[in-house]
């Protein structure tokens, strides 16, 4: 720099100085200030030079820093969008495994659920495992109970007896003196129910009902004399078919029935009885009624009875009803002894409407029970 400026200042002395003669010879001193304004010359040329290729490089740098940022920025938008994406990502991940924590928690919940009931239930089977017996006759006792039940309200021996042997087969598996004791109880049993006699209640039922269903027909002790007089009283209206039949006339067979009307009219005037209870010859129509409905009641009595299988209240119900039908009822009507007949029927069969019990077998289990 100070030797352009003093390249500057020494520019003007050229043309002060006087020309040169032509022809003049150079000397030194001339040849170096020619020298010195060609260096000049290039120096601010190099300058120019210089100038240029800074403005340039710093152009094309400038452009460089320009693309430069440009491509940071995209690059900064793409690392913003990426980050919101993890952001995105690592906010779905958070609530996965919160969800995923909840259901551990749950899981180990229920994984500590189960291993309570687990050891529950191992707890119960060494409890039954070791009481095996206790609660086969426990199972044995129930079995009982019902079929003992069962056979007082039923009389089912068939299903009683199918009950007993189901029990001797549970009671099989298991060993012990008290075990084969209770065995032995129900071996009695079911010999007691192999021998118990049947009884077709149906039919002795259906007896009753015949006998219920003829009760109004049957005719009362006072009523037996009038019921023969009119049948006689009916009797000539059969003259014709009579004569047709015998080939006499008419007029004899109407002769024969009036004559013999007329004596058995006289007849039925007075007749000789003996008559032990002297009450149904004095009962009225109206109390014959009563009479009739009182033996149906005692007859519906003894069908109860008997469908409930209590023997004295149905042999009691049967021997009032036949009672009264012996007092208040004709006992030489046919309907009569038809009726006495079923009645004694069904009481003669209820002897063997009583069944055995389970006693035997019950009291075993008890004394088992109370042993252990």
């Amino acid at each position: 720099m100070t030797d352009s400026n003093d390249s500057k200042k020494a520019s003007p002395q050229p043309n002060v100085t006087p020309p040169l003669p032509p022809n003049a010879p150079f000397t030194p001193y001339e040849q170096q200030k020619r020298r010195g304004g060609v260096g000049i010359v290039l120096l601010w040329f190099v300058v120019v030079i210089l100038a240029v290729a800074a403005g340039a490089g710093a152009f094309v740098l400038n452009r460089k820093l320009d693309r430069a940022d440009t491509r940071m920025s995209q690059r900064l938008a793409q690392a913003d969008e990426q980050n919101a994406d993890l952001r995105a990502k690592a906010d779905q991940a958070a609530s996965a495994t919160t969800a995923l924590n909840t259901q551990l928690i749950q899981l180990q919940g229920k994984l500590a659920d189960a291993e309570a009931h687990s050891q529950a239930l191992q707890q119960q089977y060494q409890d039954l495992a070791s009481n095996r017996d206790d609660w086969t006759v426990a199972e044995v006792e129930q079995i009982l109970s019902s079929a003992s039940q069962q056979l007082q309200l039923t009389g089912n021996v068939q299903l009683a007896l199918f009950a007993l042997q189901s029990a001797d087969t549970r009671l099989a598996a298991t060993t012990g003196p008290q075990v084969v004791t209770i065995r032995k109880a129900i071996a009695q049993d079911i010999d007691k129910l192999k021998a118990t006699p049947t009884t077709d209640l149906t039919g002795l039922a259906i007896k009753l009902d015949t006998a219920i269903d003829q009760i109004d027909q049957l005719p009362l002790a006072g009523e037996a004399p009038i019921a023969r007089a009119r049948a006689q009283a009916a009797a000539p209206a059969n003259s014709a078919s009579i004569a047709a039949a015998t080939g006499e006339p008419r007029w004899k067979v109407l002769w024969r029935q009036i004559t013999s009307g007329i004596g058995q009219q006289l007849s039925s005037l007075v007749s000789v009885r003996r008559i032990d209870n002297a009450d149904a010859m004095l009962t009225s129509p109206d109390q014959g009624y009563f009479v009739r409905e009182n033996v149906k009641l005692r007859l519906l009595s003894a069908r109860l009875s008997l469908l409930s299988r209590s023997e004295p209240a149905l042999k009691s119900d049967l021997h009032a009803a036949d009672a009264a039908l012996a007092r208040y009822f004709d006992v030489s009507s046919k309907k009569v002894q038809a009726v006495r007949d079923l009645v004694k029927q069904v009481d003669q069969a209820s002897l063997a409407v009583t069944v055995p019990n389970l006693n035997a077998s019950l009291a075993a289990v008890h004394q088992f029970k109370r042993g252990g």
